[in-house]
């Protein structure tokens, strides 16, 4: 009964921290003080076992630090970094060859202009190649 009572507070609590650094940290320094205060209400052989280890060792843990993780790339292959080209190796770029009429004038066999005057006219490459 009192844990189903405190643990919709403490989620609640835990929802409202975390959306900021500030109230995170509010939080968390609240939440030990609460802990050491609910400590000292509780008998000794209930004490925490961070506390119990502490004593048995007489060594101190540490304290914890919380920090965002570290943003990462979802999806895909992760580039490199691409090298600086210096200018003679940076190529012009290369002219296509027409497959039509053979000519490299910065033309392709779709926008050939032999091509879309040989259409206009009925003719095709293949009738020539035939002709001769």
């Amino acid at each position: 009964m009192r844990h189903a009572t405190l643990y919709p507070k403490v989620v609640q609590l835990v929802n409202l921290a975390t959306k900021s650094v500030e109230a995170f940290k509010c939080a968390d320094v609240s939440l030990d003080e609460l802990k050491d205060k609910i400590l000292t209400l509780i008998p000794s052989k209930w004490s925490a076992p961070e506390e119990v280890l502490e004593q048995q060792t007489s060594i101190p843990l540490p304290a914890e630090e919380y920090i965002d993780p570290p943003m990462s790339q979802c999806k895909g292959r992760k580039r490199k970094p691409k090298r600086l080209k210096p200018v003679l190796e940076k190529d012009a770029p290369k002219r296509r060859t027409c497959s039509y009429c053979s000519e490299k004038e910065g033309h392709n066999f779709r926008s050939c202009p032999k091509r879309k005057q040989d259409m206009a006219n009925g003719k095709r490459k293949r009738d020539e190649d035939d002709d001769t």
